[in-house]
């Protein structure tokens, strides 16, 4: 069954990395479901709500993006503001007004220069709305004249919502047409869905099919909950028509053909009190929850608002924190709204909320309790490596919640019990110390077992996840060395480097594919060694020209503290005994063009065979590079090894 499950996976993984259907994605929130949107060919977002990053992310990947543009209203008052729609409280133009089409086609060229590579042009049907005393036929003559413009500037591509009376006359400026409300519909007034009547849906396909005829591409947008979406996404292929459902305001992913499966386990942290490399559930959790097929989906609470939860896309919410500064009334806030709609995980330091705390199933115990504490029970299925319960210090006074399961008591010296960790509909909390056990000298200990803690504790549903044991074949090995000590002198005979010594004893000796790389300055002739450069060179072009060598660089100067380079943490030079990087004569202040982009030059031009070339960086020092260190690494062609001081 497993072997079934990962060739099936493998399948997936080949077949659907191309675009699997016909239908277009239709996106109003932020930040892009990126990973999500690789399964269409064409995504409908707003403007203001997508990065430059994000579009350029999309059409590096051959995705077309067509940014929303609302040709009949706006919601802001103007000069061509005739009327107002009601229903989405927004202003009504006039589409003969000189005013309003040199608006649009500003709009547009300003979107082009953006990168966009269409316009989904919505609101075409709204002159309806105008009193009779309006002229029907002058602003249809208007609409057709605004469609062509826009036509002309993006190359015909755009995507029409609605306007049946004018079709006829557009077939040759777009080629797609997107009809809401086949099925369903939605009322902004109170958020609430409805299903059509047979007579509106025989109106609709009627015209449907006639703009089919006519030569368009048709998809339908039809509004629906999330356990709904599927259902009704395959009455719309039945009736001949590309889907998409979503919510009323189209801020939720959608179904189309493929249905969504929530993979992504949001996780606020605050880069203010520690930077997202440090954080515990970094450190020790998004592994596991990466093993299980979830995505672990930080969010900088110091930078990014928190989001909706999305059902579509999200599967849980996981908060662990070591300091009691994380918890402010905004994340508190957001936790509590959102009890019940994905399953919570609380973990470390508990939340000073006793509805977050009673909802995950303890509550606070007032009467005074003194140690030594014990460990009284823990679920047989929670225990993890760690042997003995760790030290309780200052454990929390909690006890435990009507209809919670317990996970963890702990008993006071006076025969009190005091809950430590606990289950309940909504999710589930285990309080510090009853996670890792730090051990002087011998690292570190799960006092739980993780994987239990996210699929019996949180319960994260079982999903497709490829298999990385041996049951489904070879496990992978990887082998790289750094460039750090290649001109010591080894304590061998003849006092040799240390490079020739891997060079003979290990690199030709075992015969193994790996990764070798330099420092730059280590043995360049102009480097700290550059009496002893012509041999050293030497020897790294003895390394890089064995068959099974792959070529690296390990940057100029050894940088130790990239964190402190990009700015995420501030480093005293007082605070370290050897500076921030090799002592290079002359080379006071690091450049990262020199080290990233020079160091693999000087590979490339003085190092390596002529039939190979640098293709890895292995980051130095905290190996925690910045944006525009990974952005520099990119652009000269290598990929990254070394993340978070490995």
């Amino acid at each position: 069954m497993k072997y079934f499950l990962y060739l099936t996976l493998l399948i997936c993984l080949n077949v659907c990395a191309q675009p699997a259907n016909k239908s277009i994605a239709f996106y109003y929130s932020s930040p892009m479901p990126l990973a999500e949107m690789t399964s269409y060919s064409r995504v409908v977002v707003q403007p203001q709500s997508i990065t430059q990053h994000e579009l350029n992310w999309l059409k590096e990947r051959n995705i077309s993006v067509f940014a929303y543009l609302s040709v009949g209203e706006s919601f802001t008052e103007n000069e061509s503001s005739v009327a107002k729609n009601p229903h989405w409280n927004s202003h009504i133009a006039d589409l003969t007004a000189e005013h309003w089409q040199q608006h649009l086609q500003k709009q547009a060229h300003e979107l082009q220069q953006r990168g966009f590579n269409g316009l989904f042009l919505d609101t075409l049907d709204s002159y309806q709305l105008l009193k009779p005393n309006y002229d029907k036929a002058a602003q249809q003559v208007g609409l057709v004249n605004i469609i062509k413009g826009l036509s002309s500037t993006f190359n015909k591509h755009l995507i029409l919502n609605r306007g049946f009376e004018l079709l006829p006359q557009l077939n040759d400026y777009a080629s797609d047409l997107v009809a809401e409300g086949l099925f369903s519909h939605f009322n902004p007034v109170d958020n609430s869905y409805k299903l059509t009547t047979e007579n509106d849906q025989a109106w609709l396909n009627e015209k449907l099919h006639k703009a089919q005829s006519l030569g368009f591409n048709v998809q339908v947008i039809d509004y629906a909950k999330p356990q709904q979406r599927l259902a009704m996404a395959k009455q719309i292929i039945a009736q001949g028509y590309a889907p998409w459902v979503t919510d009323g305001h189209l801020q939720t992913w959608g179904t189309s053909n493929i249905q969504p499966v929530p993979r992504r386990i949001l996780i606020p942290y605050n880069s203010n009190v520690k930077p997202l490399i440090y954080t515990t559930v970094h450190l020790k959790l998004a592994t596991m929850i990466e093993y299980l097929g979830y995505i672990p989906d930080y969010i900088d609470m110091a930078n990014t608002p928190l989001p909706k939860v999305d059902t579509s896309l999200h599967a849980g919410i996981i908060s662990w924190t070591t300091s009691d500064q994380f918890y402010n009334a905004q994340v508190i806030e957001w936790l509590e709204s959102n009890l019940g709609v994905v399953p919570q995980l609380v973990l470390g330091e508990l939340p000073p909320s006793n509805k977050l705390l009673e909802s995950l199933g303890v509550e606070p115990f007032n009467l005074p309790s003194n140690g030594p504490y014990k460990l009284a029970a823990m679920a047989s299925w929670l225990k993890g490596e760690s042997t003995t319960a760790p030290a309780i210090v200052k454990p929390y006074l909690l006890t435990l919640a009507e209809n919670a399961q317990s996970l963890i008591s702990i008993h006071a010296e006076d025969g009190t019990p005091l809950t430590q960790g606990s289950k309940t509909k909504y999710g589930a909390l285990i309080a510090a110390p009853w996670l890792i056990d730090t051990l002087p000298m011998e690292g570190s200990n799960w006092v739980v077992d993780p994987k239990a803690v996210l699929t019996k504790a949180m319960g994260l549903a079982p999903i497709l996840a490829p298999d990385t044991t041996t049951l489904s074949g070879r496990r992978m090995l990887t082998l790289h060395i750094d460039g750090d000590g290649f001109t010591s002198i080894a304590h061998f005979a003849g006092k040799p480097y240390a490079a020739e010594v891997v060079r003979d004893e290990v690199i030709k000796k075992y015969k193994l594919p790996l990764t070798s790389s330099i420092i730059q300055a280590d043995i360049e002739p102009n480097g700290l060694h550059g009496a002893d450069s012509p041999k050293l060179e030497k020897i790294a072009k003895e390394i890089f020209a064995l068959p099974y060598v792959e070529v690296a660089s390990h940057t100029y100067s050894h940088p130790y503290f990239w964190t402190a380079l990009s700015g995420r943490k501030e480093i005293n030079k007082d605070d370290t005994d050897y500076g921030f990087h090799l002592n290079v004569p002359g080379y006071d202040a690091i450049d990262l063009n020199k080290e990233i982009t020079g160091s693999i030059n000087y590979i490339n031009e003085r190092l390596a065979p002529k039939n190979k070339k640098t293709v890895m960086m292995l980051w130095s020092g905290d190996a925690t590079p910045g944006p525009k260190a990974l952005e520099l690494a990119r652009d000269a062609g290598v990929i990254n090894v070394n993340g978070g001081n490995t």
